[in-house]
This record gives C-alpha cells, sequence and structure tokens, in this order.
C-alpha cells in the first residue's frame, strides 16, 4: 500500500470512528434550552420570519438558522433530524482539520490531531447539538485550508471568498479567524495581501443586510452572570476552556485523572512549541479564537458563564489537539 493510499485510509477510520461516536447522541439527551431556540426558529414558515427570528431571539447572524430551516422542511423535526446536520457538518470539518494540518505540521501529526479529536470527551458532547458549533468549526477550517491553497495556487480565491463569507453570515467567530489569517499574510507577497485586504472590503459590504441588525442585538438589556466582569471571572473565562477542551464538562476537577489529563496537555504544549509551525498554530488557531471569545463574553453577552466559554470557541479546539499531536513527534 503506497502512503498515499496509507493516509486516507487511516483518515476514513477517524471519520467512520468520528461519526459513530457523535451520531450516538442523535436521539438523547432531549433539547436543552439553546436547542429548542434554533428549532423554534427552524419551525418558522418562511425565511423572512427565520431571518426576524435570529434578529430578535439570537446574537448572531442567521446563517445556521437558514440551513436548519432548509433541512426541517426536508428530513422533519424529532431530535435525530435536527442534530444530524450538526454531526454531519462536525465530521466534514474533522476532513478539512486533518486536511489542514498535513499541510501545516505533516502526516503523522495531523492523524494524530484526528484521533485526538474524534475522541474528544467536549466535542462528544457539543458537535451533535442542534447548535451552530460544528458549522462554524467547518467554515473556519474550510477558509484556512482555502486560504493556504490559494497561496500556492491551487484553488481559485473565489472558493475562499465564498467560504469566508458564509462564515461571516453565521457568526462572530469571523473576526477572530480574519485576525489570524491576516496576522498569517503579512509574512507573504504584498499582492497577496493587497488581494485578501480587498475582499475583507468586499465581504464587509457583503454584509450590509445585516449591519443595521447588530446594534440591536447587542444592546439588550442582560442579566450578567455570576462573576461577570471581574478579575476572577476573566480568569475563570480564560481557564476553563483549557480544562473542558482537555478533559470534558464531565469530569470533576478533584479527581486524578483531571490533573493527570492536564499535565499531559501542558507538557505537551511545551514540548510543541519549541517548533514555530505548532507555535504558530497555537497562536492563530487557539489564542486569537479564545482571547476574542473571553472579550465578547466579558463586554457584549455578559449572561453567558464562564462555563460556556469553550464551546463558543469550539472551533479553537482541533487546533489545540493538534499542537498535542504536534508535540508527540
Amino acid at each position: 500500500m503506497t502512503v498515499m493510499w496509507r493516509q486516507q485510509a487511516i483518515t476514513l477510520a477517524i471519520l467512520l470512528l468520528a461519526f459513530a461516536l457523535w451520531c450516538g447522541r442523535l436521539n438523547g439527551p432531549s433539547f436543552w434550552i439553546d436547542e429548542q431556540v434554533a428549532a423554534e426558529i427552524a419551525g418558522e414558515s418562511d425565511l423572512k420570519s427565520v431571518w426576524q427570528g435570529v434578529a430578535h431571539r439570537e446574537r448572531r447572524p442567521p446563517g445556521y438558522h437558514l440551513l436548519l430551516f432548509t433541512w426541517r422542511h426536508a428530513a422533519g423535526d424529532t431530535d435525530f433530524a435536527l442534530r444530524y446536520p450538526s454531526a454531519a457538518a462536525g465530521v466534514l470539518a474533522l476532513a478539512v482539520t486533518t486536511r489542514l494540518a498535513r499541510h501545516w505540521v505533516g502526516r503523522r501529526a495531523a492523524s494524530g490531531c484526528g484521533i485526538l479529536t474524534a475522541c474528544s470527551a467536549f466535542l462528544a458532547l457539543y458537535v451533535p447539538m442542534a447548535r451552530y458549533y460544528s458549522l462554524v468549526w467547518l467554515l473556519a477550517a474550510s477558509s484556512w485550508l482555502a486560504l493556504e491553497r490559494w497561496l500556492v495556487r491551487r484553488w481559485p480565491w473565489g472558493v475562499y471568498a465564498a467560504i469566508t463569507l458564509a462564515l461571516m453570515y453565521t457568526d462572530p467567530a469571523i473576526i477572530p479567524v480574519l485576525i489570524g489569517q491576516g496576522i498569517r499574510l503579512y509574512a507573504g507577497k504584498q499582492g497577496q495581501r493587497r488581494a485578501w485586504a480587498l475582499t475583507v472590503l468586499a465581504l464587509g459590504l457583503a454584509m450590509l443586510p445585516w449591519w443595521h441588525i447588530l446594534p440591536r442585538q447587542v444592546s439588550r438589556d442582560l442579566l450578567r452572570a455570576d462573576l461577570s466582569g471581574t478579575a476572577a471571572g476573566i480568569l475563570l473565562r480564560l481557564s476553563t476552556p483549557w480544562y473542558v477542551w482537555t478533559v470534558g464538562e464531565a469530569t470533576l476537577p478533584w479527581r486524578g485523572i483531571a490533573w493527570l489529563g492536564l499535565l499531559a496537555g501542558g507538557l505537551l504544549i511545551m514540548a510543541a512549541i519549541k517548533r514555530p509551525r505548532p507555535r504558530a498554530v497555537l497562536a492563530l488557531g487557539v489564542l486569537v479564537p479564545l482571547g476574542f471569545t473571553i472579550g465578547l463574553t466579558e463586554i457584549v453577552t455578559p449572561d453567558i458563564t464562564f462555563l460556556n466559554t469553550a464551546s463558543r470557541a469550539l472551533y479553537a479546539a482541533p487546533a489545540l489537539y493538534l499542537v498535542w499531536s504536534a508535540g508527540l513527534k
């Protein structure tokens, strides 16, 4: 078996493993409150009502809800049906992530990243939810892959523009993604930087139908979560995602396995960041999204507790797993 076929077989096995683990949660537990909101918006009678429902009940653009609305009318409104697009998006996102990882750090680390991602207790909980998490991960990873392929003249620029526009219409995660890509391009050719900057400007103009709605979404009266706005709250928002991404939400912090997991993760990060590429993945793929999410939840959505910071930055978790995998080399 050639190296290429062996790599494809490994990737397929990883994707099947992830699909099996994530689809096991599609029928239960029952919808929680945010999933119920998504289901109710998807149950509207027409696209205009979906648009208005997102404007009044959510704090993000309507991309995911428009997709779920379309899917619901084709597949039904059972828990399984409404969660399935999230699981499918997660599997596609994992495929894109492993391809991107091969480009950044090589085949072996990419396979390790795929296994860690597929077996993540955190992702097993959040990927199948009838929420935007998996779609954002898919679009963020695809935007990065399209950019990297364009830089080596393999993919047309329009592919990057279309994917990035879809992310822009789905979640504020577009901001840390663009920040990371801008830093990445700073070391590139001037013509590439100019083309990218003009594209981002054009995509911003394409968001005009939603710009006037954003102020209403972020100006609602909110009940601040406990510790929000305090130094302790900020510290918890910063530290909790690392814990949850490493050992999951269900592992209590006073259990020995939790500390062993954190120690192993920390040692792998220390080993990985000795090399420039894993160090860049950690900075652009983990720290920038996490920093943005902390700022967003502290300033714009202070009603979100520190425990939910990890899920709001779900798309950063696979980048952390890639750094861990690189640390094993």
